[in-house]
């Protein structure tokens, strides 16, 4: 090869890796968007509650800032969020660990926050609630897409199938359900204790509801990134990033102040 063919190939070679690097910033440089949900005492999208924004968002809002300095919050119906993170255009969650996740999230090492499902009844319902089996003879609803833990769906799609005498409701609405539950209308549910608490408070019905000790399943909750974001890809260290903010803050008292803010 002659000299001049090795210089034109030098610097064809170089344009393309300027291109590229070209390229990786740009598609990087657009804001770093975070999925905030409704899903209170972690996330509370009521206006009245004003800088009271749930303990998930007051992290997300504090540690994205080191990612990027303007960070654009959006929220969605839960199966057009998974899509988004899918496709790259939504970068930044707080979620707990599903091994069919991982296809398309990276996962921090940092807990967030831990979320306790468990079963609540009416105040009307006075036997004890030790095990699933003790539910049977119970009316139930549950709120649509929940799946606290494998065990709970085997044993709810069971009743639904089998028809074991008691009303079976599955609503959009724990709101609804909370009410059903304080009216007598329903005897249980399994829920988030965290969010009961924070509802039943809301709505003045603390009084009549009951938290039994029968915990479904205990979540921990991480930061998780898309894997096809533009900004994952070109600092896969952001989610370092955001699991050593969350270190600091416990260091700080911050993490423990955010807790007893949203009674956690």
């Amino acid at each position: 090869m002659t000299p001049r063919r090795d210089l034109s190939l030098f610097v064809f070679c170089s344009a393309i890796q300027v291109i590229g690097a070209l390229i990786s910033e740009t598609s990087a440089a657009r804001p770093l968007s975070v999925f905030t949900p409704d899903w209170p005492p972690f996330y509370i999208q009521e206006p009245d509650h004003g800088n009271s924004r749930g303990m998930a968002w007051d992290l997300l809002a504090t540690c994205s800032r080191r990612v990027d300095k303007n960070p654009v919050f959006a929220n969605y119906p839960i199966r057009r969020m998974i899509k988004k993170m899918e496709d790259g255009e939504l970068d930044l969650n707080i979620m707990s660990f599903k091994e069919d996740r991982l296809r398309i999230m990276a996962y921090g090492k940092e807990i967030i926050f831990e979320n306790d499902y468990i079963i609540i009844t009416g105040s009307h319902v006075t036997k004890p609630i030790r095990r699933l089996s003790d539910l049977n003879d119970l009316s139930v609803a549950q709120l649509v897409g929940l799946r606290p833990s494998d065990e709970f769906k085997r044993w709810f799609d069971d009743r639904l199938k089998n028809k074991s005498g008691k009303e079976t409701f599955l609503l959009n609405s724990e709101e609804q359900i909370l009410k059903m539950l304080a009216n007598g209308r329903v005897d249980a549910t399994v829920a988030s204790r965290a969010e009961i608490k924070w509802r039943s408070k809301r709505l003045g019905l603390t009084s009549r509801i009951r938290e039994t000790n029968l915990s479904i399943r205990k979540q921990p909750y991480f930061f998780v990134m898309a894997k096809q974001s533009p900004i994952y890809k070109a600092r896969p260290s952001s989610l370092s990033t955001l699991d050593a903010c969350v270190r600091d803050l416990k260091r700080s008292g911050s993490w423990a102040r955010m807790k007893a803010r949203y009674q956690l």
